[in-house]
């Protein structure tokens, strides 16, 4: 062992040895190739400062950019820059049509798609950002926050992000989801955000712009790397290069890529504005702009000094600034819209009418038709009051108080958002300022510096700053409208190229005037001398009062003399009468708190509790401060009707009318809800009034009453669901249950039995002697155990009407298990019956069928020799009339002899019926005249003129017609009439019998007047050979229930003796539309045709004579053929002789050798022109009524008929 690991190191080390050696041959072949010239290398590039973004004259500048720089020119690269979306990037990469794309997140995942540098960037990680006033150190400080996130950031979806984080710590908080970081810090700017996620570097960049506070949690590291195409011979030669150059910068925080990255990650903003003033736009924004020479920008008027008309009617302001330096950055043009109050510019704006907001506060509303730029100025939100106001602390204290806004401006949209107050709305600043000046309002909202200037521009003295309405200032932003998104990234690039001296600068010329408001000079002496007045009369006042007292001094010392001794003796009497007092109180007050009941002493004016005992404090939760000071509805559910104003309601009712008792949905002090049984009694003592009310606990108990009302009423829903009849009846046999099946079968309502005996509800008789059975009950109570019903039972139901009934009746039992009842469960069988006896007469047609299939080909062959050779010696002896009279005797009983073996073969497994699409009522109306030619009875027929078209075997269908017809005019030998309906059923299931599938049918019913049919006999009439005729054979109406039930009908019978009967018929519909008028078209020659040379093929020699001497008759020569092997090699070698076979009759069947089905298709592929006529004694196999289909020309049914033989001969030959 210890030779094969030795053995398998040095394999291992050695194979190490091969791979390191042939990377380096690899990088010394490649470097020796490129050291000729500089090596083009591809790179990904997409806009994400600080990574990315483009410095002057459009060169990609940023850490990866100025990374690849450094090591391109000790390289000899030339970067060319593919520039395009961060996921283009990655799917180039991916087609390797770029060598290298930066700023690559590490994943495994993503390990199977690139190759990535073993070294790392940097690492970025995902950090949280709050608003002023918030402090969060941890996850769990969440709990209950907004939380503002990037729409499918990795710092918000991934496995280690803050969604799983949140639920790592099982915290409740509300996401709020953003398209962007930048959208996240206005969520958080404009209070719809607690808490906002965003990446380190994007927080560091942008946390100046906006009024936010960086916290110390930091999470979802991820390592930013450079990735190469998968698999591409430069890969190895790239990665190995560019982790040599990051390893050494690791290693050594002097290195120029060190700087590098240390420099941005640590001050961002300062190296974003170098190079500021010059803007890059792409080829796309540029285009942009060309295609929109002109973009209409609406102005507030009254905004200064944001934006104002001056007395010039000039645009200016902080906003005409940066419009100005705008249009000549970005190469824009930028157009103000003159002569619009601010209430006509959002109402453009919204209508797209205005292009472009140039200093707009941002509201949610807004955001609906607007996108906002990033912010640029910012100032502080103010509540504005008169000087002579009450002091306000802040936005909670102007509940009280009337409020000014000027409408449709960010403050309106901050005070709808963020505040329940309903302020006064005016459509200027100047109306609004005026306004609360005048003592119209109490207090405005508005921006700081606009509303000081405006309030000095018109000399109001009498208004002051009262408070700031919160920590964050209001942020002004360029808006432009929702469908001109490309021109927001334009005006961030062209506010973002504005040097923080550039904003000083216009900052100094708009606020550099001072103001000043408040209380004016004049005011303050006023009040200044109201103090110095009143003081003075103060220390007057208590000189005088000083005098006086020490007068009054001497004299009540004297007093307090003689008043000491009368003092003691009150002092001891008082201690005296205090303890009995106490006694006695400790006394009462223990038997106050010595019920179980919880009880409040009400005052019965107004409700308020007075006194409550110590049970009331542990029932409810409270101190006993806190019960006193609370009101009815904070002991109670405080939603009607319980709540406090039917508290009062029950308290009068007690003063008028005593003593009240009642439920009530009670509160404890942590929420919890519970029963209670209140009792309410008016006392009086010492001539004041009390209520007294008493609670008990009833909690459990009225829990316990609803789940007992809640499981009856699933016991009553299971029960009315049900399918089965449910009757249950107590100890005496009284109905204490019955179900809504058992109502249907009883015909009984629950109301009527409940009460009444079961046996009178419930009645059962025999089904065969229609007499009384035992009682099931009685049995039941006996036993003590289940009873299951015996078979032949019916219910006898209120009207009369009987139903076969099935199923068990059992003993209800208590938790002792004694027996307290008895429950039957029954089902109506009645349908279950007629399928198990229509069942049992397909059973009796099967057995039939097995045997006449088994005789009928043997039999059929006898009688095609015996009916042959009479028909030839007739034809022979033609002259000889006895002869010939005796021949058609013999004739006629091979015809009838036939005709049995037909209706025997209509029961044979396999006798298909041989359908085609008929007219019922043509096909009706000939069969039934047919039969009723020449005798006394009538038929009547009732067709509608929709009647649907069937699907049948025309002669089957005539045949059952026509035996119910022989059979109702033989009940009839006096004459009658017969009435033939036909009616179209739209679906079987809704007709009686159950088994019938939904679909269409055509219904057909027979009636006569006849003798009828006896009970006794009416079940046996489709039985085979049962028949109460003296001549009949039994098989008729058995032949009509098989021929039906072969066409997927029903045949249903019911008779009342000398009434008469009706036959119904249910046969399927046809889907096929209109009837199909299809026959047989055989072509009728002479008596005699060509001779032709036969070959017939068939197993019995008395058929082979037969046919033979009826070929030799018509004139032709005859070939013989055992089976079908025997017959394809005769046909082989005669074809193409002189001999040559000019038809074939083959047999279908051979017992123990090859059949016609067979040996056709062997023919056909020696021959395709070959005649072939089939022969079988089974009429009514599928291959004798489709023969074409199987390759045959013609068919004939045994026993032959010399004339149906010819025709068909003279049908293939001719």
């Amino acid at each position: 062992m210890t030779i094969c690991i030795l053995s398998r190191t040095y394999f291992f080390g050695f194979f190490r040895l091969i791979i390191a050696l042939s990377c380096v041959v690899f990088s010394f072949v490649h470097v020796s190739a490129w050291a000729g010239e500089a090596r083009v290398v591809r790179i990904g590039y997409y806009d994400n400062p600080p990574k990315f973004f483009r410095g002057h004259q459009g060169a990609p500048k940023g850490i990866f950019p100025e990374i690849l720089a450094v090591i391109a020119k000790k390289e000899n690269w030339r970067l060319e820059w593919v520039r395009g979306t961060w996921r283009q990037g990655l799917a180039k990469l991916e087609s390797g049509t770029i060598d290298i794309m930066p700023d690559v997140a590490y994943s495994t995942e993503r390990a199977g798609k690139y190759d990535f540098s073993d070294e790392a960037v940097f690492v970025n990680w995902g950090t949280l950002y709050t608003r002023p006033g918030l402090h969060v150190d941890n996850i769990p400080d969440l709990a209950g926050k907004r939380i503002a996130v990037m729409r499918g950031s990795i710092h918000t979806d991934s496995k280690e992000g803050i969604r799983n984080l949140v639920k790592k710590f099982n915290i409740s908080c509300r996401f709020v989801e953003f398209d962007n970081y930048q959208n996240v810090f206005q969520a958080l700017q404009n209070d719809l955000a607690d808490v906002g996620v965003v990446n380190r570097l994007f927080g560091t960049t942008a946390q100046e712009l906006y009024d936010v506070l960086p916290t110390t949690v930091a999470f979802n590291p991820r390592h930013l790397k450079f990735a190469f195409p998968k698999n591409k011979p430069s890969s190895v030669y790239l990665k190995t290069t560019i982790d040599r150059y990051l390893k050494e910068a690791h290693q050594d925080p002097d290195s120029a890529i060190a700087h590098i990255v240390t420099s941005y990650v640590s001050d961002i903003s300062m190296r974003l504005h170098v190079e500021a003033q010059q803007v890059y736009l792409t080829d796309s924004e540029k285009a942009w702009i060309k295609a929109h020479p002109v973009i209409r920008v609406g102005i507030d008027p009254e905004f200064a000094p944001f934006e104002y008309i001056d007395d010039n009617g000039n645009y200016s302001g902080f906003a005409a600034d940066y419009i100005n330096l705008l249009n000549k950055r970005l190469g824009l043009h930028l157009e103000v819209v003159h002569g619009l109050s601010w209430q006509e510019v959002v109402r453009r704006a919204k209508n797209k009418e205005i292009d472009m907001l140039s200093a707009v506060g941002f509201s949610e509303k807004r955001s609906r038709f607007l996108s906002y730029s990033i912010p640029y100025l910012g100032f502080y939100r103010m509540v504005f009051c008169r000087a002579d106001a009450p002091f306000i602390s802040g936005v909670p204290d102007l509940a009280k108080l009337n409020i000014a806004v000027q409408t449709n401006t960010s403050h309106a949209a901050w005070i709808q958002e963020h505040t329940s107050l309903t302020p006064h709305y005016y459509d200027t600043l100047k109306e609004t300022i005026l306004a609360v000046s005048r003592g119209g309002d109490d207090a405005f909202i508005g921006n700081l510096a606009v509303c000081t200037y405006w309030i000095r521009k018109l000399n109001i003295t009498n208004l002051r700053v009262a408070a700031p309405v919160s920590l964050e200032r209001q942020l002004l932003y360029m808006a432009v409208r929702n469908d001109w998104v490309p021109l927001v990234g334009i005006l961030n690039k062209g506010i973002g190229s504005i040097s923080p001296q550039d904003a000083e600068v216009i900052r100094n010329r708009w606020l550099a005037a001072g103001y000043s408001v408040g209380m004016s000079r004049k005011i303050i002496y006023q009040r200044l001398a109201v103090i110095v007045l009143f003081s003075l009369f103060v220390i007057g006042f208590f000189w005088f009062w000083n005098t006086r007292l020490k007068g009054e001094i001497v004299r009540r010392k004297e007093a307090e003399a003689a008043l000491l001794g009368i003092q003691d003796k009150l002092v001891r009497k008082v201690a005296e009468r205090t303890r009995k007092l106490e006694e006695n109180k400790n006394y009462l007050q223990a038997i106050f708190n010595a019920p179980s009941e919880a009880i409040f002493i009400h005052d019965p004016e107004t409700g308020a509790i007075l006194d409550v005992n110590k049970t009331m404090l542990d029932m409810y939760g409270v101190t006993y401060e806190e019960a006193l000071k609370a009101r009815v509805g904070d002991f109670s559910l405080d939603e009607h009707p319980y709540d406090e104003e039917e508290a009062v309601r029950h308290i009068r009712r007690t003063l008028t009318k005593g003593p009240q008792t009642f439920e009530w949905l009670s509160r404890k002090k942590s929420g919890e809800l519970f029963w209670t049984e209140v009792g309410l009694t008016l006392t009086k003592v010492a001539a004041r009034a009390y209520i007294i009310a008493v609670v008990r606990n009833i909690d459990e108990k009225k829990k316990n009453e609803q789940m007992l009302l809640a499981e009856q009423e699933r016991l009553a829903v299971t029960l009315r669901s049900i399918g089965e009849g449910v009757i249950a009846v107590d100890m005496q046999g009284a109905v204490v249950l019955l179900n809504r099946v058992a109502e249907q079968l009883t015909g009984w309502t629950f109301e009527e039995a409940r009460g009444m005996p079961y046996s009178r509800v419930f009645v059962l008789v025999d089904e065969e002697t229609g007499g009384p059975i035992e009682d099931p009950v009685d049995m039941v109570f006996r036993q003590g155990a289940v009873v299951g019903f015996s078979h032949h039972r019916s219910l006898r139901a209120k009207d009369g009407n009987l139903r076969s009934i099935a199923d068990s009746c059992a003993p209800i039992r208590d938790r002792d298990s004694q027996v307290i009842g008895v429950v039957l469960v029954f089902r109506d069988v009645s349908n279950e019956r007629k399928i198990e006896e229509e069942l049992l007469k397909v059973r009796k047609l099967e057995s039939l069928g097995v045997l006449a299939g088994g005789i009928a080909h043997d039999f059929n062959n006898f009688l095609s020799a015996i009916f042959g050779n009479i028909e030839l010696t007739r034809k022979l002896t033609s002259r000889d009339l006895r002869a010939t009279s005796l021949l058609d005797d013999a004739l006629k009983a091979c015809g009838r002899a036939e005709k049995l073996t037909k209706q025997l073969l209509t029961f044979a497994k396999g006798g298909e019926p041989i359908r085609e699409t008929a007219s019922l009522g043509r096909l009706i109306r000939d069969s039934a005249d047919f039969v009723l030619h020449g005798s006394t009875v009538s038929c009547v027929y009732d067709f509608p003129k929709d009647l649907w078209p069937v699907h049948v075997d025309k002669g089957q269908i005539s045949q059952v017609i026509q035996n119910i017809i022989i059979n109702a005019r033989q009940a009839m030998p006096e004459g009658g009439t017969i009435r033939i309906e036909c009616a179209n059923i739209d679906n079987g299931a809704v007709e009686p019998f159950p088994d019938m599938p939904g679909k269409k049918y055509v219904k057909i019913s027979l009636c006569d007047t006849g003798t009828g049919i006896s009970p006794e006999n009416r079940d046996k009439i489709f039985d085979p050979f049962y028949s109460t005729k003296e001549k009949g054979s039994g098989l008729g109406l058995a032949i009509c229930h098989s021929i039906v039930t072969k066409h997927q009908g029903r045949i249903f019978v019911e008779s009342t003796p000398n009434i008469g009967t009706t036959f119904t018929i249910y046969l399927p519909a046809s889907v096929a539309g209109k009837e199909s008028m299809q026959g047989m078209d055989m072509k009728e020659n002479g008596d005699r045709q060509r001779p032709a040379r036969i070959l017939v093929m068939d197993d019995e020699e008395l058929v082979k004579k037969v046919i033979k001497s009826q070929l030799e008759y018509l004139g032709h020569t005859v070939f013989f053929a055992g089976d079908g092997r025997e017959a394809v090699k005769k046909y082989r070698e005669l074809l193409g002789t002189e001999r040559e076979i000019d038809c074939v009759i083959m047999d279908l069947t051979i017992p123990g050798g090859i059949g016609g089905r067979e040996a056709v298709q062997d023919i056909l592929a020696i021959d395709p022109d070959a005649k072939v006529i089939v022969a079988s004694g089974y009429f009514n196999d599928p291959v004798m009524a489709d023969y074409r289909e199987h390759g045959f020309m013609a068919a004939v049914s045994k026993p032959f008929n010399l004339d149906e033989l010819q025709q068909a001969i003279a049908s293939v030959l001719t």
